[in-house]
């Protein structure tokens, strides 16, 4: 009812502040991920708290975002100081939201590679639908919020639990095969149908792995991170083969470079290799299109 008394406009702005809400608190859920995780706590339990007075944190505290600001970014029980690096992570998060949910559903145009379709007279690119479309943002919002979640985590300096990537190699591996539209672009150009989805996981899965696994042995002191190695393998099982192939190889030279000049720019020790495949992801998400397009090899 509502969303017939909205207009348009109303309605978009309407997705798009629910998007940005949906996002912050998916973002406040991550820095509990990020700082719990490597240290073996319950994402659960104790609820969130002050890590000085351990005082819990108040309902009206905890919003994303504005919670920190209305406090001055100090804790209302014992007057610490909370790093802002918090709210930055829920809006970051809140962004990425906003970001693709606009693009894949406020769209008219189809903004990724339209995926053929079998049909009694062969096969055909089809638009997809609304249904479609938010299937897809949030199947690959799952993919960003768990390389930014080990970005984060390697950036403290930390090791990435391999667990980390679970829920979303699971979800990787099972929802596209009943819904082989999750992976715009086949695996093979000729394999299409409900058995496609199994194919193009297989496929992807292994070109990211073989990729992370280079990346593993290949880069100075980074062995001990895991995520080197699951967080590709992640990419081409939720992306594709093509996708895996050209962001792990750029990824790769990044950080390569990166090293190069770490002498020049020592900033450049503390970014991580998952951080480049992360910004890559995120840029050729938005350009899948364009690039498949103008290069027919990678769709």
């Amino acid at each position: 009812m509502l969303a017939i008394l909205l207009t348009p406009t109303a309605a978009e702005a309407l997705f798009v502040l629910w998007m940005a809400v949906l996002g912050g608190s998916f973002g406040s859920f991550l820095n509990v991920v990020v700082y719990r995780l490597p240290a073996g706590i319950s994402l659960v339990k104790p609820g969130s708290h002050c890590p000085a007075c351990r005082h819990p944190i108040r309902p009206r505290d905890n919003i994303p975002v504005l919670g920190w600001l209305l406090l001055r970014g100090r804790c209302r029980d014992c007057g610490v100081w909370i790093s802002a690096r918090y709210p930055a992570i829920e809006a970051l998060a809140a962004s990425l939201f906003v970001a693709l949910g606009a693009f894949y559903c406020l769209t008219d145009a189809s903004p990724l590679p339209l995926r053929p379709v079998a049909t009694p007279d062969g096969r055909q690119l089809v638009l997809p639908g609304l249904g479609e479309m938010v299937a897809l943002c949030v199947f690959h919002l799952l993919l960003l919020l768990t390389l930014l979640a080990a970005v984060l985590i390697q950036w403290d300096g930390r090791k990435v639990p391999p667990k980390l990537f679970l829920p979303a190699l699971i979800v990787a591996l099972a929802a596209p095969l009943g819904w082989p539209s999750l992976r715009p672009v086949p695996g093979l150009d000729r394999v299409i149908g409900p058995g496609s989805g199994w194919l193009d996981g297989i496929l992807g899965l292994a070109m990211g792995a073989a990729l992370g696994l280079f990346a593993w042995r290949v880069m100075p002191g980074q062995k001990s991170h895991v995520a080197n190695l699951l967080a590709p393998a992640a990419v081409g099982l939720f992306l594709g083969w093509q996708a895996a192939a050209v962001l792990g190889t750029i990824s790769l030279v990044a950080h390569g470079t990166a090293i190069l000049l770490e002498r020049m720019f020592p900033r450049l020790r503390h970014v991580p290799y998952t951080a480049w495949l992360f910004t890559a992801t995120l840029v050729w998400l938005f350009l899948w299109q364009w690039l498949a397009t103008s290069w027919p090899v990678l769709a």
